[in-house]
């Protein structure tokens, strides 16, 4: 020991020390060593082998450490043997040998001969018998013997050796104890005897003696310029234990040519050839290059050329698996060869031997300092590369980096140059004869001045003219750093950094770009960078980078020094783009650890997706152990988890930065990932016109989001903001995903315009603001999510040139507008959307008059249609009832409101302005309703409509609000009707509906607060409205049929009659009241609710119902929802239904619990029905019961209301008779009827249903008439939900003797309205209506 100072400590071994071990490794422990001193202290190993070990911990110690001399003893053991034949004994021979020794001995034969080892003696420490084994193993002393090769690896001498004692069980190829081995062959001129011994028991030894009188197996020098090398064959598999070596030709101006079809080797795990491989390598000296490498099965072709000197091929197998082995064919092409420079000319070969195409391979080895630059003089080749082809490799081998690949006549546009003083040159042809010619110049540089840069990192300086310290005048020079995909490149300034300093650095400058592969196009990585301030440290996201730097005729300076270095990760910033592993799909290197950042403001979205190929190191079992990728978001550091293996992630996502931690340890290597982003905005600020969309659109957007976008106009501008597409949770309030829209730079209820939610997309809100500012914020919660919206902003006219606005009459009585003419051409602007609300006192309505009216029209065969017009609404905002749409040149007549607040819109389109309109709004005392509230009660009330009897107004508009007590139902009896008769009640008309109908919709909306609107998307269930206990009403009545009674489901209903400006009538008489739950029932058809239905009931009642009807028929009760507190034999709470009209006639029922009651028929013309609940019983959800009269018992019968149900007679029984029954199914005329069958079974399924089926027919049919042609439905299969073209189904029984199954049962109602019918939308091209 020379000198120790370490930091001393109690017990060495826990802290910093030096250990000596005897042998390798894993054998003894000599000693331990900490503190200072030991000056002269020996120690002494018993073996030839020691190994040192110092470890050090994480706190920085300044000491010295150690230093040590060692000494070797004089004892022999082993040693190069070069003779023929010869002795070798093991050392102290016959006495014993030492413990603890290895001894490597090399007996090298003369070349072409192979070496046979003979053991004269042998005793060595005995086997150890294996436990659980009945057998043995060479554990402690033993000798092996193995086939060896020299060859060079790089720039040292490497042994290859493969066993030569065949294995023998589990004392493998070891050889100990004391019978004597078996003689033993080397394949080729070496063999290797190895002895080991460890520290215990020891033996005589072994004496035994050598000969090279046998050729070698597969070792020789090739004399002919092609052939087929092939492996030792034993039957159709290789020899074991084998070791060939085969030289090729060697002579100067060739090119070899190896072509490996197919081989089939014994694999090996991972990525090294453990076990059998085959290689070739070449080169001279000891400055070998390995050319490829193969083990396994490879059934894919291997073709390889090379100008290498000394190129020679190598096999090896183990003891193990043997294969099929490998038919390698060689050529030795008169071609390509080794230059030197410093001026060379390359052209095609004159001519070639070979008839299937040839190759030429020409190395180019000049100076080490230069750089070597090729100059196309002249190409022309064939025009497929495939037959023809130049690759020009950065390097010395064809797995370099290619600098430039072509056929054809097509050049580079520049000189190549290279980044070292090597280049290979390969030109393949598979014509024969070759036509192609091609001349290149190389020369060798020394200026410096640009190149093709490839490697880990390197260095960069301005170019000097000789005897200069100054950069030249007028350079132009381009350096290309290439990478393998998965690195970026950071840049380095060192020292000195001296360019002409100019404004904007145009004249001297340094430019550093990088390659963005989204684009295809180079873009730089900082700006021109020029003067005396060394720059900052710069990093560019990508695999591909250049350095330009260019100076002009003026000044100059001392340049610049420039280190470059790659890095595998990297901070990646553009919205979308990709980047790989290191080498992908090439695989990744060993003790990786990269980290990529794909950085994103907080609130944007990252959606980063896997290629398919993604292949790291398998885990072990469920953990990811040695190469991982650990991916997570930030700053919140949530974890999107751990990848190995070959399962690909597929697409992550991630709010903010998404980190992608990749490492790798130090053995097996695969293909790794390939990862392309898009980054999604989450707000932001908008200054021009374009498209807003929620981050992912039309993907699902993401849980918790909060973007807010904040959009600026320019001065004395509004904004239209116009949704394409919104679909978000719904919620009658929009509590829980939404758009907001705010007037105005702040997010202040009172600047609410509007909130969205639902599923808008049939008919797309439109926004218009006041202000040229306004907020559009888009939040979501942690539940459900939808697709989200798409919105196209605009910029256009507001208030402030005339267009829209808000104006309250209640001050000023009136006011005039007009639609916008900016340039005063006397035509309207295009592309208008103009919104005005108008308010009043609430005691008035408001008129509309126009007093000049000219908007394009356009005539589309029969068809006129509005692509202008103004749009007129009976309430504050774009989703109240529609008043008229109206175009043309003639002015409508007056409008009135029914209340105080109207809404109007100007829509014009991007072609054939017209004078446009003027109009006087002004607030006038109402004639009738105006919402006016009346209360109803037991004792049923009159109302009529203005002038009834006479002849009602044209252009009115009138509404009621009729309120019930509470949790009760309102009836409305129509006594008379004459109101104008249309289509659909497209004109006048009388309509009734559930006050807060259109929170079915959920459509909120009123002149002092926002627009709230919603859907009911959630409800995604087909038959939902079906199967709901109830579906709030709105019927609209013209013509002069006599409706059935309405029985509101809600405590509130709202009468609403308006006209148009034509005919007219006598109008409507009807009379409203509180619903009683005991009534005396003479239509031919209606419906009994129970008290207060749709709503549960409890307490005690007694209600009492008695339908009659005309002498000869018989009344049907259908049941469409039922419930009332069980008990025993419905003792307590209970339906009973009596065959007659008191109490005393024979009871057919008595119901109670849940079950949907049978089909009931009376058997004459009256039927009793009395409801009794007790005050202490449960709640009931009540009953919703139909009721028809026909002739024929249960078959056929006329059913009237808005919603109904009808069963086939004695339903669920079978009805086994012939008839033919009808029903016809009626909804309010101004509805449209749809009908479900919730049961169906009707005879046998055949082909044309026989005697037995059903057929539904819309509108009424005559049963005395030949009926139309139509499905018949039979079987079990339950049909269709029937969308009804009128208000009318007539449904067809037809039944014979024969009939099977038990019945059907089918529910109708009206139509759910149309959303997109009643919001106002942003296009043209409406029907004008007459």
């Amino acid at each position: 020991m020379i000198d120790v100072e370490i930091p001393n400590a109690l017990n060495c071994t826990q802290s910093d020390n030096l250990q000596i071990q005897d042998a390798n490794a894993t054998e003894m422990i000599v000693v331990t060593i900490c503190g200072t001193g030991g000056t002269g202290v020996t120690f002494d190993t018993t073996s030839n082998v020691a190994t040192l070990k110092f470890k050090s911990g994480n706190n920085h110690q300044d000491m010295k450490g150690f230093a040590l001399r060692v000494n070797a003893s004089v004892e022999e053991c082993g040693g190069l043997l070069e003779s023929s034949v010869g002795i070798l004994k093991s050392p102290g021979y016959p006495n014993g040998y030492p413990h603890a020794h290895y001894c490597k001995w090399i007996i090298k034969a003369p070349e072409g001969r192979k070496v046979k080892l003979e053991f004269d003696d042998f005793e060595l420490e005995s086997p150890t018998r294996i436990r659980g084994k009945n057998s043995s193993a060479c554990v402690y002393d033993y000798i092996q013997v193995f086939s060896g090769l020299q060859v060079y690896d790089g720039d040292y001498e490497r042994l290859i050796q493969t066993p030569a004692f065949d294995k023998i069980d589990l004392g493998g190829i070891q050889r100990c104890g004391s019978t004597l081995p078996e003689p033993v062959f080397s394949s080729g001129a070496l063999m290797v005897v190895v002895l080991k011994t460890d520290g215990s028991v020891n033996s005589r030894g072994f004496t035994a003696h050598w000969s090279t009188d046998e050729p070698a197996d597969c070792e020789q020098s090739l004399t002919q310029s092609q052939g087929i090398i092939s492996p030792p064959m034993n039957g159709t598999n290789y020899t074991h234990q084998t070791l060939c070596r085969w030289n090729l030709p060697d002579q100067a101006d060739r090119t070899v040519v190896l072509n490996l079809p197919e081989s089939y080797l014994e694999p090996s795990p991972g990525d090294y050839c453990n076990y059998d491989w085959l290689k070739a390598a070449g080169g001279s000296g000891n400055e070998k290059l390995e050319l490829f490498s193969r083990c396994g099965v490879q059934p894919e072709p291997l073709k390889v050329a090379t100008s290498l000197q000394d190129t020679f091929v190598l096999f090896k197998s183990d003891g193990s698996v043997s294969d099929r082995g490998f038919n390698l064919s060689y050529n030795i092409n008169n071609c390509g060869g080794i230059l030197r420079g410093p001026r060379d000319i390359i052209t095609q070969p004159s001519s070639s031997s070979n008839q299937n195409g040839f190759r030429c391979v020409w190395l180019l080895d000049y100076t080490d300092s230069a750089q070597i630059k090729l100059t196309f003089s002249s190409l022309a080749l064939d025009t497929s590369c495939n037959n023809e082809n130049i690759t020009i490799f950065n390097g010395e081998h064809q797995n370099s980096p290619v600098l430039w690949q072509g056929c054809s006549t097509t050049v580079p546009t520049q000189p190549i140059i290279s980044m070292g003083h090597k280049i290979t040159i390969d030109f393949n042809s598979q014509r024969m004869p070759s036509s192609g010619q091609f001349r290149i110049v190389a020369e060798e540089v020394t200026s410096g001045c640009g190149g093709i840069l490839h490697g880990m990192e390197g260095n960069i300086t301005s170019p000097r003219d000789v005897g200069s310290t100054k950069y030249p005048n007028s350079a132009e020079c381009v350096w290309e750093i290439r990478s393998e995909p998965g690195y970026s490149i950071g840049f380095n300034f060192l020292d000195r950094f001296d360019l002409e300093q100019s404004q904007g650095c145009v004249n001297d400058y340094i430019r550093i770009q990088h390659w963005q592969q989204t684009t295809e196009q180079w873009v730089d990585g900082s700006e021109l960078l020029c003067g005396r301030r060394l720059p900052t440290n710069l990093t560019v996201p990508s695999n591909l980078a250049r350095v330009i730097f260019h100076s002009n005729s003026a000044t100059n300076g001392d340049g610049f020094n420039l280190n470059w270095k790659l890095s595998c990760g990297g901070v990646f910033t553009d919205e979308t783009g990709s980047f790989s592993s290191p080498g992908y799909p090439k695989q990744y290197g060993p003790g990786l650890e990269c980290l990529y950042t794909i950085s994103a403001p907080r609130n944007d979205i990252i959606l980063a997706t896997f290629d398919d190929l993604f292949q790291l190191e398998a885990p072990r079992g469920t953990t990811c152990s040695f190469d991982s990728l650990n991916i997570k978001e930030s700053p919140d550091n949530k974890s999107k988890g751990t990848f190995c293996g070959s399962n690909s992630p597929g697409t992550i996502s991630g709010r903010g930065n998404l980190i992608f931690k990749f490492k790798t340890d130090a053995s097996v290597n695969m293909a790794g990932f390939k990862v392309s982003w898009v980054r999604h905005e989450c707000g932001g600020v908008v200054t021009e016109e374009g498209i807003i969309q929620s981050p992912v659109h039309p993907d699902n957007y993401f849980h918790d989001s909060n973007c807010t976008w904040t959009i600026q106009a320019p001065a004395n501008m509004a904004i239209e903001i116009k949704f394409n597409k919104l679909e978000l949770e719904a919620h009658q309030n929009c509590r829980y995903d939404y758009v907001g829209v705010y007037d105005g730079p702040l997010i202040n209820e009172t600047q609410l315009i509007g909130m969205y939610c639902g599923n808008q997309t049939v008919s797309p809100p439109v926004i218009n603001t006041v202000s040229n500012v306004a907020i559009l914020q888009f939040k979501t919660d942690a539940t459900v999510n939808a697709g989200g919206f798409q919105a196209a902003v605009k910029f256009t006219y507001g208030p402030q040139q005339g267009c829209g606005g808000n104006i309250d009459l209640t001050n000023i009585g009136q006011k005039q507008i007009s639609s916008v003419d900016i340039d005063s051409d006397g035509k309207y602007e295009p592309d208008l959307n103009c919104h005005w609300l108008i308010t009043s006192d609430q005691s008035k309505v408001i008129k509309l008059r126009f007093t000049s009216f000219d908007l394009e029209v356009r005539e589309n065969g029969s068809r006129a249609e509005c692509w202008d017009y103004v749009e007129v609404r009976d309430g504050p905002g774009p989703y109240s009832p529609l008043m008229g749409r109206f175009c043309g040149n003639t002015a409508p007549a007056d409008i009135m409101s029914s209340s105080s607040t109207m809404w109007i819109k100007f829509f014009s389109d991007g072609a054939n302005n017209n004078p446009g309109f003027s109009a006087s709004i002004s607030q006038e005392t109402p004639i009738c309703g105006n919402n006016l509230l009346l209360n109803s009660s037991s004792i049923p009330a009159i109302l009529t409509s203005p002038s009834f009897g006479i002849a009602y107004p044209n252009n009115i508009r009138c509404s009621w609000i009729i309120s019930a007590p509470d949790r009760e139902n309102v009836r409305i009896k129509i006594l008379l009707m004459d109101v104008e008769s249309s289509t659909g009640c497209t004109k006048d008309m009388l309509t009734i509906q559930d006050e807060r109908y259109g929170n079915v919709r959920h459509i909120s909306q009123s002149e002092d607060g926002p627009l709230i609107v919603s859907s009911t998307s959630q409800r995604r269930v087909s038959d939902y409205r079906f199967r709901a206990k109830y579906v709030r009403h709105k019927v609209d009545y013209c013509g002069s049929e006599l409706p059935p009674d309405f029985i509101s489901q809600t405590d509130t209903v709202q009468i609403t009659f308006q006209s148009d400006a034509s005919v007219t009538g006598s109008g409507f008489k009807l009379e409203y009241s509180t619903a009683s739950c005991s009534r005396t029932h003479t239509e031919p058809y209606g419906r009994i609710f129970s008290p207060s239905y749709p709503y549960s009931f409890r307490g005690s009642y007694n209600c009492t119902n008695v339908i009659s009807t005309d002498e000869g028929k018989t009344v049907s009760l259908y049941f469409r929802n039922f419930h009332l507190a069980d008990s025993v034999n419905c003792t307590l709470n209970y339906l009973e239904i009596r065959d007659g009209q008191t109490g005393t006639d024979p009871l057919l029922a008595r119901l109670c619990s849940r079950s949907i009651p049978e089909t009931i028929h009376s058997s004459g013309r009256h039927l009793y029905l009395k409801l009794i609940t007790n005050s202490t019983s449960n709640y009931n959800s009540g009953y919703d019961i139909s009721y028809t009269t026909s002739q024929n018992r249960g078959c056929g019968g006329t059913l009237f209301d808005t919603r109904g149900v009808v069963t086939s007679p004695r339903y669920p029984s079978t009805y086994n008779q012939s008839a033919d029954c009808f029903w016809t199914l009626k909804v309010p005329s101004g509805e449209l009827i749809e009908l479900q069958f919730s049961n169906f079974h009707v005879g046998p399924q055949v082909e044309t249903c026989g005697d037995n089926y059903v057929q539904l027919f819309d509108g009424v049919v005559n049963p005395a008439q030949p009926l139309p042609e139509t499905t018949r439905f039979c079987g079990s299969t339950i049909p269709a939900i029937h969308i009804g073209t009128t208000n009318i189904i007539t449904l067809h029984y037809r039944t014979s003797t024969n009939n099977t199954g038990d019945g059907w049962r089918a529910l109708y109602q009206i139509q759910a309205e149309d959303p997109a019918i009643s919001g106002s939308v942003p296009t043209g091209g409406f029907q004008l209506l007459n």
